[in-house]
């Protein structure tokens, strides 16, 4: 398995790809070859943060060499000092834009990720700058408590098992955001979510300035008693266990109600 960031080293440098994260993928871009006759041509290393925290400093990263037949000219000390010499402009592909790239003492904050992110069961409790993630973002069962100046996400945002209480800054999900088992009860400043919106069973009183739903509502089991600003939904909307009297002409056909 290949663990962020995968780097394969030759004689005459270091090779790495800007999307892809397997050895076979670089080897695919810089028609490398990795047959059995070249195995003493090249070699496979890997250097990654503990438990998956990329918003560790760089120095905190490990290097490792990922293959155990190793060529006579190979040395792990002149090949981690090239992958750590390529490291922030890999970080700038792979993991965005980064407002520092401070080691030891002066940690390194990210404004941007340009891919995914995935935080699921680390040791992560602070987003620190971050602003906005392209892909999906994952803090399941993370020590987050809030989202401090997150705005945007482009894919899924999962929340479960977190300590965030309320959205803060978030305006816009591209994909789905499920905040089932949060103790979420304030949607901030959240208009837009492009696929579903998970409110079941949470402390969620109104859905505050949210103006369109993509996917399906469920607002089951909440104190939602009026829908606000919402102006539409693709899917279903689920108002099961909900004070909701007020239907809007846009919401006739989607509604789900009073079916056990």
């Amino acid at each position: 398995m290949c663990n962020p960031a995968s780097f394969i080293i030759r004689r005459n440098g270091v090779f790495w790809h800007p999307e892809e994260n397997s050895h076979s993928a670089i080897a695919e871009r810089h028609r490398l070859d990795m047959g059995d006759r070249a195995m003493s041509k090249h070699v496979s290393v890997e250097i990654s943060p503990p438990d998956r925290d990329y918003m560790l400093p760089f120095d905190q990263w490990i290097f490792k060499t990922d293959q155990t037949d190793l060529p006579d000219w190979y040395s792990a000390q002149w090949a981690e000092q090239m992958c750590r010499e390529e490291l922030p402009r890999w970080a700038e592909k792979h993991l965005g834009e980064i407002v520092t790239l401070g080691c030891g003492d002066a940690p390194r904050q990210f404004r941007f990720c340009n891919g995914n992110l995935d935080l699921c069961r680390t040791g992560v409790t602070d987003l620190g700058q971050l602003q906005s993630v392209g892909g999906d973002l994952d803090l399941w069962r993370t020590g987050v408590e809030n989202l401090s100046q997150l705005q945007s996400v482009g894919g899924d945002l999962t929340l479960s098992y977190t300590g965030v209480k309320d959205l803060g800054q978030l305006q816009s999900v591209g994909e789905d955001l499920n905040l089932w088992r949060t103790g979420v009860t304030d949607l901030g400043q959240l208009r837009s979510v492009g696929g579903s919106l998970n409110l079941s069973y949470t402390g969620v009183l109104d859905l505050g300035q949210l103006q369109s739903v993509g996917g399906n509502l469920n607002l089951r089991g909440t104190g939602v008693k009026d829908l606000g600003q919402l102006q539409s939904v693709g899917g279903d909307l689920d108002l099961r266990g909900t004070g909701v009297t007020d239907i809007p002409e846009w919401a006739s056909g989607k509604i789900i109600r009073n079916i056990p």
